[in-house]
């Protein structure tokens, strides 16, 4: 498990390995206070934070929320109206950008990604459209992005 943050237990509040305090919001519904060191984890499913017992502080794998900015600089490849056809790794439904984003960062298989803004479906794919470019196909409300490797 990666976490994102972990509780002080006499203050009760979050802090992030440097320092940093912490505000989490967008809690899972299985969430449920415990004693002892809180640790706070992204439910990877579900996209919302969830507290877990962990028995000593751990190093908090980033500190800052996912910007817009940061998402910019991770994909160095955009093609508007257009998707990268048959090397899906993953089909996600009803995902927001910075969402589709997220999910392509945790599959190790994400080369590139497919997100369609009306119907919000992100397709995280196995290989990019500089690869096999007989593979793009023009797609009107999706664009497409490769990952900055």
């Amino acid at each position: 498990m990666f976490y994102i943050g972990v509780q002080d237990p006499v203050s009760e509040e979050y802090y992030t390995y440097t320092g940093e305090r912490q505000y989490y919001f967008n809690w899972d519904a299985v969430y449920s206070p415990i004693t002892d060191w809180h640790c706070v984890m992204i439910n990877y499913d579900s996209f919302k934070w969830r507290e877990v017992k962990c028995l000593f502080p751990k190093l908090a794998l980033c500190s800052k929320t996912i910007l817009r900015e940061y998402l910019s600089s991770y994909f160095d490849r955009v093609l508007v109206g257009k998707a990268l056809t048959g090397y899906e790794a993953s089909v996600l439904e009803n995902l927001s950008f910075i969402r589709c984003a997220f999910a392509c960062q945790m599959n190790v298989r994400c080369k590139s990604i497919n997100h369609d803004v009306t119907s919000r479906r992100c397709t995280i794919n196995s290989e990019t459209a500089e690869t096999y470019p007989s593979n793009v196909a023009i797609a009107p409300t999706v664009s497409y992005y490769t990952v900055f490797i």
